[in-house]
């Protein structure tokens, strides 16, 4: 009469788990490396597109967007007042201007508040990562 051997024994499961926690341990790290690296080339992309999208709005009106005009949405919808005039067209392609990479607003100013010395006329930048204002923010744009 012969015995048929069914399933795994404990310990062959436990060998398999120790074996899948020891790759684990060496695959998500990098996974999670790659996965910012990638947000944060997705920011520099999303900020050279709002750089476009202003640079097209300031030939066209003359200026950046101040807050009065509703600064990145006057990228989008006709602003009021005596720019509206000179207004043609939407500036940015979407129907609104998305968040960065991490669901946060992009910050923008014009003129510009937190790098004054850099830029003339506006600063685009996303807080990144942290959602904090840091110097040295390595996802500052325009």
């Amino acid at each position: 009469m012969q015995l048929h051997k069914q399933g795994f024994s404990l310990v062959e499961i436990m060998v398999v788990m120790v074996i899948l926690g020891f790759l684990a341990t060496l695959i998500v790290p990098r996974i999670n490396t790659y996965m910012e690296r990638q947000r944060d080339e997705r920011a520099r992309i999303m900020l050279n597109q709002l750089k476009s999208s202003i640079a097209m709005y300031s030939a066209d009106v003359g200026h950046a967007p101040t807050r009065a005009e509703g600064g990145l949405n006057a990228l989008i919808n006709r602003p009021r007042g005596s720019t509206a005039e000179k207004w043609r067209h939407k500036y940015y392609e979407d129907i609104e201007i998305p968040d960065d990479p991490w669901g946060n607003d992009f910050v923008y100013h014009s003129p510009p508040s937190r790098y004054k010395k850099k830029y003339d006329s506006y600063e685009v930048y996303s807080l990144g990562k942290d959602s904090e204002e840091a110097p040295g923010n390595p996802n500052v744009g325009y």
